[in-house]
């Protein structure tokens, strides 16, 4: 999973990697169920969202000029999906929270 990861987002630091990879394992758990490796391929998602959301504090559009920031809500439609196949709790609005 780790280096899946590294591949896909260009991002060399494996602490940090391995850091949001344990945290989202245990945020999936919370919800009482025991890990399995079918989870991997959406942690995997998660986890890139996650770098990609690094620094950036859920902004998904900045205008400089106009001043204008959009904020992400959630994870797009196909963790939930995965999630749902897994039998885990969506992500979003009134739904499970994984930071």
């Amino acid at each position: 999973m780790l280096e899946n990861i590294k591949t896909l987002t260009g991002n060399t630091d494996e602490v940090l990697i391995q850091l949001l990879i344990d945290k989202t394992k245990k945020e999936l758990e919370s919800t009482g169920k025991a890990y399995s490796d079918t989870w991997d391929n959406v942690i995997e998602d998660i986890v890139i969202i996650k770098i990609n959301r690094l620094n950036h504090e859920g902004t998904s559009h900045y205008e400089a000029d106009g001043m204008s920031e959009t904020f992400v809500k959630g994870y797009h439609s196909y963790i939930n999906d995965q999630l749902s196949a897994l039998g885990l709790p969506c992500i979003g609005r009134g739904r499970a929270k994984l930071l």
